[in-house]
């Protein structure tokens, strides 16, 4: 689940990736603390796997790369957010990013990178849901959850999805006539809202691969210049990221 970026591919496959908060350890072959961090965040990428994108430069191979970067130790790691700002004086494309400064293990990271993945989630409040429903033209998505918090995955999705579709999540409880209207039985339940009006029953695991698939399959088609990278799906580990 970790992606190689050299010199060439840094800014085609993680730069103009608007889709996706990144991941990226900047180590060197000589490097004892980066060999020594390497399962960690190997464990990482795993664990978020089609949540958070991870990749890793060479610093020895990529020098343009690293030096853009300003890195000056090994390994370094840092976190990029999804937006893409061009700056004005070279031209050049670049994203904001964080310093990853806690524990070389695993969970530290998870926990780092989860908490920089924003949400375009829509909070539905339960008397709200037919408006929801009717706003707009995007294709929708509506979650009924018992969770007081939007998950880590909920938000990867919607910030995959932007613009192509709208996903909301609701707190409405199973007597409310809002879960009524959906025939909710049990929570976390996710239903694809159909512009007929019908609502469609997400019924596979609640996993990201299948999670993506199902989303993609009904949102708008993505821009014929979207820089994204392909789909990263695969099965969660961390019990965090569940609906």
């Amino acid at each position: 689940p970790v992606q190689q970026l050299t010199d060439a591919t840094f800014e085609s496959d993680m730069v103009k990736d608007t889709t996706s908060v990144w991941v990226v350890e900047y180590y060197a072959d000589w490097c004892g603390h980066c060999k020594a961090f390497a399962k960690d965040f190997e464990r990482a990428a795993s664990n978020l796997q089609g949540i958070v994108k991870f990749g890793a430069v060479n610093a020895d191979s990529a020098k343009a790369t690293m030096m853009a970067a300003g890195v000056q130790g090994y390994p370094t790691v840092k976190v990029y957010l999804p937006e893409t700002t061009r700056n004005p004086y070279t031209g050049k494309l670049y994203k904001p990013s964080l310093d990853f400064s806690g524990p070389r293990k695993a969970r530290a990271l998870v926990d780092f990178a989860s908490a920089a993945v924003p949400s375009s989630v829509v909070q539905v409040p339960a008397d709200k849901v037919s408006e929801f429903a009717a706003n707009g033209t995007l294709p929708k998505a509506l979650l009924f959850t018992s969770k007081s918090e939007t998950t880590t995955l909920l938000k990867a999705l919607s910030l995959s999805l932007s613009g192509r579709m709208l996903i909301g999540e609701t707190r409405a409880e199973k007597e409310s006539a809002a879960a009524k209207s959906f025939n909710v039985e049990t929570y976390p339940s996710l239903y694809l809202l159909q512009p007929e009006g019908e609502h469609l029953l997400f019924t596979g695991e609640l996993k990201p691969q299948s999670l993506r698939a199902f989303l993609e399959e009904h949102a708008a088609p993505a821009p014929s210049d979207d820089g994204a990278a392909a789909d990263q799906g695969g099965a969660l580990v961390i019990d965090e990221a569940v609906f």
